[in-house]
C-alpha cells in the first residue's frame, strides 16, 4: 500500500502518474478540494492506494480504525478502481482509499467494496 498525506507527496505522485486512470481520478479530487479551500492538502486529505498482497491488519494500522468495522461515507466505481471516502473529522478531513478492481486485491477487500456500493447514503 502506498500512502500520500501531504501536498508535496500528492503532487509528486500526480506528476509521475499523469495519463493514467488513477492519476486522473486523484487529480479531479485534489482540484475539487483546492476549489473551496486553499490549504496544505495534509490538513484535509490522506490517500491510500492499495496494492497486491496488502492485508487488512496493515490497512487498519494506517487508517487508525478497522476498515471492515466501518462503512465508507462515499463510494465511486471507476473502470479499474474503487474509490472509498471516509470523513474522519468534523472539519471535513478525510481518507480516500483506492482499491484496484482487477489486479490482486484481496477477495475480502473487493467484497467489502461491493457491499459499500449497495448501502444507502445520507
Amino acid at each position: 500500500m502506498k500512502t500520500y498525506s501531504d501536498s508535496a507527496a500528492i503532487m509528486k505522485w500526480l506528476h509521475c502518474n499523469q495519463g493514467t486512470e488513477l492519476g486522473h481520478i486523484i487529480s479531479v479530487r485534489v482540484k475539487e478540494i483546492l476549489e473551496y479551500v486553499i490549504v496544505d492538502l495534509s490538513e484535509l486529505l490522506r490517500i491510500l492506494v492499495i496494492e497486491q498482497n496488502d492485508v487488512f491488519s496493515e490497512i487498519d494500522g494506517v487508517l487508525g480504525f478497522r476498515l471492515l468495522g466501518r462503512n465508507c461515507d462515499a463510494v465511486e466505481v471507476h473502470d479499474h478502481w474503487f474509490e472509498l471516502t471516509f470523513i474522519i473529522s468534523d472539519a471535513g478531513s478525510g481518507i480516500v482509499i483506492y482499491v484496484p478492481k482487477y489486479t490482486g486485491a484481496a477477495t475480502e477487500l473487493l467484497a467489502y467494496c461491493a457491499r459499500q456500493l449497495v448501502l444507502p447514503r445520507i
